[in-house]
């Protein structure tokens, strides 16, 4: 990648880089700036930990994010590239970075809030605050999956709040219709993970999802129990649940 003369490179930092960062912060808050100056010590952690990322023109940093894959609690563009598109490149190397680490889902919260757009451009979508007067942002971590030879069945995934597990009357807050094939080993593959994220549920509520193939249910309930693991649905490291296989053997009365 290049920008003028320069070559642009997505990095771990070294000391030298979360001095750079450190000192432009520093730079801002004595401006009277908006800055992330007052959390200098949880950049440094984070650098320590090695999850301190920076994006590089040449030997300058331009950006960086902190966390680890999968997480993003800090992200900032220098005044200097801002408006450059440096910021969206380490935002799409966070987001590929997740799905390496098999993340399903990433969050962040626009602090300041004027960065709500920028999140929304690359793709995000606002969801009910965490915590705090910020408003909070959600993606869910595309996967492409490879399907084998096999025969094509009908799959929707729904996704609900709980209560559909005792009452009728609840509406799906997500479904899905990925194309799927049945493959000779009994299982049903999909073409792109199915994330099950569901944030804006009412607050300690669990997510539940219902499995249907060609027209059939085979599950509904809660996505932690049993018996929708035993069918396919899965978690990331956060507790965030997802199919990319479905096992119908395991359906009841089959």
């Amino acid at each position: 990648m290049e920008r003028g003369r320069f070559s642009v490179t997505i990095v771990i930092s070294t000391d030298e880089d979360l001095g750079q960062i450190l000192d432009w912060l520093r730079v801002e808050d004595q401006g009277g700036e908006t800055t992330f100056h007052p959390n200098r010590n949880m950049i440094t952690n984070g650098h320590a930990a090695g999850e301190l990322l920076v994006l590089k023109e040449g030997d300058e940093v331009a950006a960086f994010a902190l966390g680890a894959p999968g997480v993003i609690d800090i992200f900032e563009t220098k005044p200097a590239f801002r408006r450059s598109g440096e910021g969206r490149k380490l935002a799409r190397y966070c987001i590929e970075r997740a799905a390496e680490a098999d993340m399903a889902v990433i969050e962040v919260e626009c602090a300041p809030s004027t960065s709500l757009p920028f999140w929304k451009h690359m793709g995000f979508q606002e969801i009910r605050a965490r915590h705090g007067h910020n408003p909070w942002v959600g993606l869910r971590v595309p996967k492409r999956l490879a399907l084998p030879d096999g025969q094509d069945r009908e799959v929707v995934i729904r996704v609900y709040d709980e209560s559909v597990t005792y009452r009728a009357d609840v509406k799906p807050v997500a479904e899905y219709r990925p194309q799927a094939v049945l493959a000779e080993d009994g299982a049903i593959y999909l073409e792109e993970r199915v994330a099950l994220y569901a944030p804006d549920i009412p607050q300690g509520n669990d997510v539940a999802v219902e499995i249907i193939v060609q027209g059939a249910r085979l599950g509904l309930g809660k996505a932690k129990r049993d018996e929708l693991e035993a069918l396919g649905v899965r978690h990331d490291p956060f507790r965030n649940f997802y199919i990319d296989v479905i096992y119908p053997t395991t359906a009841r009365g089959k």
